[in-house]
């Protein structure tokens, strides 16, 4: 079969006119193949069929463009023949040899609005007509179509979800874990991929070198800790169900507050892969279908995850597109418009990610920023706790949003534990950046290294370095580290290191952030050290949810009222009038709703 034949002459180059058949030579597949023979290879079809194969290039633009000349083309051919065209639909040959070919990278996004579009119907009796409702949309107005079908499908994932009992979502994490343990090798081969194409980056200057760290999902126990995040997860009691107060207004009359789940979520994260899957679990064990937009640097990674997830949510009772994820900015804008279907938005990354998805959305908006955490070493400080928490918190994971990026030492430490902080994190190859005291106190040991001991400058105090790097800073009391804290800090978490009670109470109080420690690493900021299970995120804000965000920070409640009356209830009944019922508030106690 000559597919050349029946594209357009003088529409793609040459050399693009032959994947189609070179792509039906190298794979030989039947159905692709059994489709094209049983319904006729038209013209439009070639078009949309030579955008597919051209799959390491396939984006959303890509995407829509080959659906607007599918459907010109259409148009054009329907005029020729001076014929009504055909209603292509759900039925249209076109649709199941889109899925066969893509597969679960377009099914659960593309397939609903290709359907959608091929389903339009058009009147071609007027030849004069050049127009129509979708042949005149432009980009902008397309990636929006796209987007809707997006965000509509996982709300109504969301609703036909919220009779799938607990025991049923847990089952699908089991499922989950299982698919990724038997795609490990291709999803490991994918992040290599996206690890040599980073690396490149970096050497080039376009990147990050932190970034790196957080894409290997091959190192150390990253892989093994993402695997039994879900184990955890499922194993986490159902947050859904629970009373959280329950009172008798009257006889026969039961008031119960009950935590049900948040909706359909859109997450968008940057860099590590892993984050596909900890929020695809707490989405399901919390009963929320969620879109998932991760950075471009994990892009492969991240589809293959998706892949695995999609395959075990097949055979599991929740809907397939439950859990989506999308891959470009353009989806990304489009979907922060759809306030109809997506209830709740998390980005997690930097400030400017979070402020710039906040000025563009009437969603609400759960922020994740910057972690720029700090460790005061205050007056009392032990010197062993002080190198140890100090250390800790810098070196553990320093491209981590809970490592510590600010050092606050007071002035009476300066020549005795100070040294002795600093030279544990010279060894570890941590670059100081000191103000002049702590600078000047330091002597020969700063002389030693001056590689890694430098002045600083004020805008380090607010950088949130993500490396071998710490800003260091002397302050005279305790009052001064809590100011200098609350005015540069993202409130993210903060740590003390003292042998003074009142002094840690003071800080704990006093500090304005999600988490403030004592005598700790702020590497504890993290949702499965918590007992979480894993997290959605860090939130900085001040409302719903605060600090490491589990599965209580997924889940708000709904009141239900119930009357057993035979008569039922009626406000009208009650009041302080002769003859009027009064209230009886009386707490009911129980921790499950009885209906």
């Amino acid at each position: 079969m000559d597919l050349q034949a029946v594209l357009p002459p003088g529409v793609f180059p040459a050399a693009l006119r032959r994947l189609p058949q070179m792509y039906l030579k190298m794979s030989g597949d039947p159905l692709i193949a059994g489709a094209m023979g049983l319904h006729g290879v038209s013209t439009q079809f070639t078009w949309f069929r030579t955008f597919l194969v051209i799959e390491e290039l396939f984006q959303l633009p890509l995407f829509i463009l080959g659906i607007y000349m599918l459907k010109k083309s259409e148009l054009d051919s329907s005029n020729e023949r001076g014929r009504v065209a055909t209603n292509h639909g759900l039925d249209s040959p076109y649709v199941p040899v889109l899925l066969t070919v893509y597969g679960a990278h377009v099914t659960t996004t593309m397939a609903p609005v290709l359907a959608t579009i091929l389903a339009t119907p058009r009147n071609v009796l007027d030849i004069t007509e050049k127009t129509s409702e979708f042949s005149s949309l432009n980009m902008y107005q397309l990636s929006i179509m796209v987007a809707e079908s997006i965000a509509r499908a996982s709300k109504m994932a969301f609703e036909a979800s919220q009779l799938v009992t607990g025991e049923e979502r847990v089952a699908a994490l089991h499922a989950i874990r299982q698919s990724l343990e038997e795609n490990k090798t291709v999803i490991l081969q994918a992040n290599k991929q996206d690890m040599e194409v980073a690396q490149t980056l970096v050497e080039a200057g376009k990147l990050a070198p932190s970034l790196v760290k957080r894409l290997d999902l091959a190192s150390g126990d990253k892989w093994d800790s993402m695997l039994q995040g879900i184990t955890d997860v499922a194993n986490l009691p159902n947050p859904n169900g629970v009373v959280t107060y329950a009172r008798k207004l009257d006889d026969d009359l039961e008031l119960y507050r009950v935590t049900c789940p948040i909706g359909a979520l859109l997450v968008i994260f940057e860099a590590r892969p892993e984050v596909v899957v900890n929020i695809a679990s707490l989405a399901i064990k919390s009963g929320n279908s969620a879109i998932l937009k991760g950075g471009k640097e994990s892009a492969k990674t991240a589809h293959q995850l998706s892949l695995a997830i999609r395959s075990a949510l097949a055979k599991s009772s929740l809907d397939e597109y439950y859990i989506q994820t999308v891959s470009t900015r353009d989806e990304v804008s489009a979907l922060l418009e759809m306030d109809d279907y997506i209830d709740l938005v998390i980005p997690r990354g930097s400030n400017e990610l979070v402020k710039s998805i906040q000025h563009s959305t009437r969603i609400p908006v759960m922020g994740h920023a910057d972690g720029l955490c700090a460790v005061y070493l205050d007056e009392t400080a032990d010197v062993n706790k002080a190198v140890r928490v100090t250390v800790d918190s810098k070196i553990n994971y320093p491209a981590a949003c809970n490592a510590a990026e600010t050092l606050l030492v007071h002035a009476a430490l300066l020549n005795t534990v100070w040294p002795k902080v600093a030279e544990a994190l010279l060894t570890n190859n941590v670059e100081l950046r000191c103000d002049a005291e702590s600078l000047d106190s330091l002597g020969e040991l700063a002389q030693a290294r001056p590689q890694l001991v430098k002045p600083s400058v004020p805008s380090d105090y607010k950088t949130e370095f993500l490396s071998h790097t710490l800003a260091v800073l002397t302050v005279p009391s305790l009052a001064a580290a809590v100011s200098h804290i609350n005015l540069h800090s993202s409130h993210h978490t903060d740590s003390i290191v003292t042998e003074n009670q009142e002094n840690a109470s003071i800080f704990c109080r006093a500090v304005d952030s999600a988490g403030t420690f004592v005598n700790a690493s702020t590497r504890f900021a993290d949702g499965f050290r918590y007992g979480f299970g894993t997290e959605v995120g860090i939130s900085t804000g001040r409302t719903h949810a605060r600090g490491p965000v589990g599965l209580e920070g997924l889940v708000i409640y709904k009141y239900l009222l119930r009357s057993s009356s035979g008569d039922g209830h009626i406000v009208g009944e009650f009041g302080v009038g002769e003859g009027k019922k009064r209230f009886q508030h009386t707490e009911i106690p129980t921790k499950g709703a009885p209906f």
